[in-house]
């Protein structure tokens, strides 16, 4: 495992505004801690993001509900009128 090629050690490279990032975790998913940990980080570079989390672990019930949500996100940023 490389830990430099983790997510959160590469905040540094992104510059501000430059990607739609959307990102979400149940609160009772394993990677909780992990997600909100590199939201307060993109939150301290200055870089736009949507973190969303809400009741839920790590499992296709969650991600059925969540996806929704991510298309729409998708859909307001990328479709064009």
């Amino acid at each position: 495992e490389l830990v430099e090629q983790h997510v959160i050690n590469m905040i540094h490279l992104l510059e501000p505004g430059s990607l739609n990032i959307v990102f979400e975790c149940g609160t009772d998913d394993f990677f909780y801690g992990v997600n909100c940990n590199l939201h307060e980080k993109l939150l301290e570079a200055k870089i736009p993001h949507e973190f969303y989390s809400r009741p839920g672990g790590h499992n296709w019930r969650y991600w059925f509900n969540a996806i929704k949500y991510q298309f729409l996100f998708f859909n307001d940023r990328f479709v064009r009128p």
